[in-house]
């Protein structure tokens, strides 16, 4: 009878914090205190919040020299054991930067997979990666691990990633020349490619059929609009619908054209020209 009258306590606690919230009647400490059990720092300033109690361990590999490095990368993880080997793949596997100018902060959150052997079997794979890997003891969100990821750093720059990217492999040695060059630059940004529209296509999977798959036909109708202009830029029509995942006469008929002789295949870009032309059809 207890367990039941303190559920019942608890859900309509919730009501009514969620009908705070619609009426924008909560305020931001009350909110922290009610999610976490917690009381938030002064002036909300969690860089000055002790996180000590939320990590569960803290593992150092650190195999190069011991000097302070250019950069900490901050990765912040959830039960995505397999997207973030590949993303630590590419974060590692940088050029034309030392390994001992960078560290890999991987921030667990509470994961219930085998996240934690992974990195251990790809830190004992990688022999020259500086990696640190913190758990934590439950799932507190994507902010809340990027701030302790910060505070565990070593590196004078900080640079930030989700683990189911894939950086480019002049990722930090881009952002080394250009913050190096001009010390007034604080903070960088970059674009995003996506690798398909599978994953726009999954949040949707459990719509009612008919709404879903009219919205999958819009989705991929617009993405294929844009990007079916990358033939005309130099890129040849068998690449261009490649990296659609389309044939080639679905790629003619988005496109507008009636024949294979319409196509103009054989321009010639600089490869440079090309990718700044191929960004801009999937960005924005």
């Amino acid at each position: 009878m207890k367990i039941i009258t303190g559920a019942l306590s608890n859900f309509f606690k919730t009501l009514r914090l969620i009908r705070r919230i619609e009426q924008d009647d909560i305020s931001y400490p009350e909110l922290i205190e009610y999610l976490y059990g917690e009381t938030p720092p002064e002036n909300n300033d969690f860089l000055r919040y002790d996180y000590a109690s939320h990590i569960a361990k803290i593992i150092r590999r650190e195999r190069a020299p011991k000097n302070q490095p250019i950069f900490s990368v901050i990765i912040a993880t959830y039960n995505r054991r397999e997207p973030l080997l590949k993303n630590l793949k590419s974060v590692t596997g940088q050029n034309n930067i030392s390994p001992a100018e960078f560290e890999v902060v991987i921030i667990d959150n509470g994961s219930k997979d085998e996240t934690e052997e992974a990195v251990k079997d790809f830190t004992d794979q990688n022999g020259r990666a500086n990696i640190v890997y913190i758990k934590l003891k439950r799932n507190y969100g994507a902010d809340f691990a990027r701030n302790i990821g910060v505070l565990n750093s070593q590196g004078r720059l900080l640079a930030f990633t989700d683990d189911d990217c894939i950086v480019p492999p002049d990722w930090l040695s881009e952002f080394k020349k250009e913050l190096e060059a001009d010390l007034e630059i604080a903070g960088v940004g970059g674009f995003k490619i996506p690798r398909s529209i599978k994953n726009k296509l999954d949040i949707i999977d459990r719509l009612d059929t008919k709404l879903k798959n009219y919205i999958k036909e819009v989705i991929k109708d617009s993405q294929i609009a844009r990007g079916s202009r990358l033939y005309e830029h130099g890129i040849s029509l068998g690449r261009t619908a490649d990296l659609l995942g389309i044939s080639k006469w679905e790629l003619i008929e988005y496109s507008g054209k009636t024949g294979i002789s319409e196509i103009r295949e054989g321009i010639t870009l600089s490869e440079d020209k090309r990718l700044r032309i191929a960004r801009g059809l999937f960005n924005g």
